[in-house]
C-alpha cells in the first residue's frame, strides 16, 4: 500500500505540546505508531503529496553542521545526550531542524542509540551515522562529533571556494543579459521609429540589431517558455533516468580546465571522507562503502563500489585504485600504497585531501583571474555592440537630412 503523509498534533507523556509530519500506510497505522511513542494525537490531517516538501523544508547541509557543532559543546560540558537534544530543540534551531530534532529525542527514549535515530532521516548521511556508531561503541562520541564537525566544515568550505569564484562572473553576466533584453524590448523599437521616420539608410549592424529586436518582441515568451520547458525536462531527466547521470557527471569531468577542478575536488572529499572515517576505527570495507555518494558524482561512486568488490576479494586498497583509470591520480595510488605499507593510510589520505583541496583552491583563484577579462569581453560585445548599433547611425543624419 503506498505511503501517505500526515500532519499530527498531540501531547507527549510529560504533557508537553508536539507536532510533526510523519508518512504512514492509513490514519490507524499513524495513530497506532504515535500510540506506541505514547504520543496522544489531538487533531491530524492529510497534506497533498507535491505540496509535502514545501510544508517541512529538509535540513540545509549547514543545519547539520551547526547541530553536531552544538551537541559536541554540550557533550563536552558534561549534559546527558537526551538533555543536550532538548536544549537544542528549544534554542535558536531553525524551524526545518525542530521535526528532526524531535525525532531524535523521541527514538533515544524508546531505547534506540543516536546512530540508529539518526539512519532514520535522510538528513544524515552513512559517513555520519558510522561515525557517530563508532563514537558510540568507543565512549568518545564527543570526539566523534567533532572530527565529523571538521569534516563537514572542511567539506563546506571547498565547496564555498567554488561558488564564490563563479557567484561574480555569473552575477556580472545575468546582470549584463537582463539590461541587453530591456534594451532590446524597449529601447530599440524607439530608434527603429525615428529612423523610419527619416526614411534614411541604416548599417548593416543597426538593421541587425532592429531585427533582432523586433524577433524578441514576437517571440520572446515563446523563447523563455521553451528554455524554461527544457530546463524543467532535462532535471527530470536527471533524476529519473541514470543513464542521463552518467552522461552527464562524465560529461563534466571531461570538461576543459573546468573537469580537472571537479575531479580534484571529487578526489579531495573522497579521501577525507574515508580518511576520517579509517581514523576512526571504521573497517576500510565499511568506510568504503560510506564514502561511495561522498563525491557527487556517479562515475566516483561506482569506482568506489568497485574497489569495495576488490578489497572483498582480497586485493589491497593500492591495487583497487590502479583498476579505475582515468578518476583517480598516480600520486593517490602512490600515496596509498606508502600507507599501506607503514600503517600510515589514514595520514596519507588526509595529506592528499589537503593537496587536492590546495590545487582547487590555487585553479579556482587562476580561474576567477582569468575570468574577469573574458567577463568583460562579453560586457563589451553584448552592451557596446548593441549602442554602437542604436546610436552609430545618429552621426549620419546630418547627411540625409
Amino acid at each position: 500500500m503506498a505511503e501517505r503523509h500526515y500532519h499530527w498534533q498531540g501531547r507527549d507523556r510529560q504533557g508537553q505540546q508536539v507536532q510533526g509530519n510523519t508518512t504512514a500506510a492509513s490514519r490507524a497505522a499513524l495513530l497506532a505508531q504515535l500510540r506506541a511513542q505514547r504520543i496522544r494525537v489531538t487533531r491530524m490531517r492529510r497534506r497533498v503529496v507535491w505540496l509535502a516538501s514545501w510544508q517541512r523544508p529538509s535540513p540545509r547541509s549547514s543545519d547539520i553542521t551547526h547541530f553536531c557543532r552544538h551537541l559536541t559543546t554540550l557533550l563536552r560540558a558534561g549534559v546527558p545526550l537526551l538533555q543536550a537534544l532538548q536544549i537544542l530543540q528549544r534554542s535558536t534551531t531553525p524551524q526545518r531542524m525542530q521535526a528532526v530534532l524531535h525525532d531524535l529525542h523521541q527514538q533515544l527514549e524508546h531505547g534506540q542509540s543516536l546512530s540508529q535515530a539518526m539512519r532514520n532521516h535522510a538528513a544524515f548521511d552513512d559517513m555520519s551515522c558510522h561515525l557517530v556508531h563508532a563514537g558510540e561503541q568507543g565512549g568518545v562520541l564527543d570526539t566523534m562529533l567533532q572530527r565529523l564537525t571538521q569534516h563537514r566544515e572542511k567539506s563546506q568550505a571547498l565547496r564555498q571556494t567554488v561558488r564564490s569564484a563563479l557567484l561574480y562572473p555569473g552575477m556580472v553576466l545575468l546582470i549584463a543579459l537582463a539590461v541587453w533584453v530591456i534594451l532590446l524590448t524597449w529601447v530599440v523599437p524607439v530608434f527603429a521609429d525615428i529612423y523610419t521616420a527619416f526614411d534614411a539608410e541604416l548599417p548593416a549592424l543597426t538593421q541587425q540589431a532592429l531585427a533582432l529586436s523586433h524577433a524578441w518582441k514576437t517571440h520572446g515568451w515563446t523563447v523563455l517558455g521553451l528554455a524554461a520547458a527544457s530546463a524543467i525536462g532535462w532535471q527530470q531527466l536527471l533524476q529519473h533516468h541514470a543513464n542521463t547521470r552518467v552522461f552527464w557527471h562524465g560529461l563534466q569531468l571531461r570538461l576543459p580546465l573546468a573537469g580537472q577542478v571537479l575531479q580534484q575536488a571529487c578526489i579531495a572529499r573522497w579521501c577525507r571522507s574515508l580518511s576520517t572515517l579509517f581514523a576512526a576505527g571504521v573497517p576500510i570495507t565499511e568506510a568504503l562503502l560510506a564514502t561511495a555518494g561522498v563525491t557527487g558524482n556517479l562515475h566516483y561512486e561506482k569506482a568506489t563500489q568497485l574497489i569495495h568488490r576488490q578489497l572483498m576479494q582480497g586485493k589491497s586498497l593500492t591495487q583497487a585504485l590502479e583498476q579505475c583509470e582515468g578518476l583517480f591520480s598516480t600520486l593517490l595510488v602512490q600515496m596509498c600504497s606508502i600507507g599501506e605499507e607503514t600503517g600510515t593510510l589514514d595520514l596519507m589520505l588526509e595529506k592528499m585531501a589537503e593537496q587536492c583541496e590546495h590545487n582547487v583552491e590555487t585553479t579556482v583563484s587562476r580561474m576567477a583571474i582569468l575570468l574577469e577579462p573574458a567577463v568583460l569581453l562579453v560586457l563589451g560585445v553584448l552592451l557596446g555592440g548593441l549602442v554602437l548599433a542604436l546610436y552609430g547611425p545618429l552621426f549620419q543624419l546630418g547627411q540625409a537630412l
